[in-house]
């Protein structure tokens, strides 16, 4: 029974890290876009990678580049958000999970990049937002009923 536990903890401690992981992952990936969209382009420059496919998802779906602008602030405001709601938890579930992990020297870099993806996400926020990021703490009965964020899911494959 006890070695249950034990791999369960395990099996948890390693999916806590790949959520991690994940969210720093699609942080850059949405920081990447966004900077690529909101770039002032000249006629003559050359597009980088990004800027090609933004502009090809503006042409194939006969969107604005404002239309687009939109929708990628809005989806980069709902990451922010969601990354900023799991801060407090994920620094305490590392530290708290670390014994189940066979090398947990790699939460140090882990720990930085999120570290990282924070301070970014908070100046994002208030450049999208042009307000300060205030983050208050739910009472767990209000957390239970709290909505699911959505995100479409071909949204991803713009991201690869």
């Amino acid at each position: 029974m006890i070695t249950n536990c034990d791999d369960e903890l395990r099996r948890i401690s390693r999916e806590a890290r790949q959520a991690l992981n994940w969210a720093v992952n699609m942080a850059t990936k949405v920081e990447t876009i966004l900077e690529a969209l909101l770039m002032d382009v000249q006629e003559t420059d050359i597009l980088n990678e990004t800027q090609q496919q933004l502009r090809h998802i503006c042409t194939a779906e006969n969107l604005p580049k404002s239309v687009m602008e939109s929708v990628i602030s809005n989806v980069a405001k709902k990451f922010c958000r969601l990354w900023i709601t799991w801060n407090s938890s994920c620094t305490k579930v590392l530290l708290w999970s670390q014994q189940w992990i066979d090398e947990p020297g790699g939460d140090i870099e882990l720990r930085e990049k999120w570290d990282n993806v924070i301070v970014k996400n908070r100046t994002l926020w208030e450049k999208l937002c042009g307000e300060a990021v205030i983050v208050e703490h739910e009472n767990e009965e209000e957390e239970e009923d709290q909505e699911e964020p959505t995100f479409p899911h071909e949204f991803d494959d713009y991201l690869e």
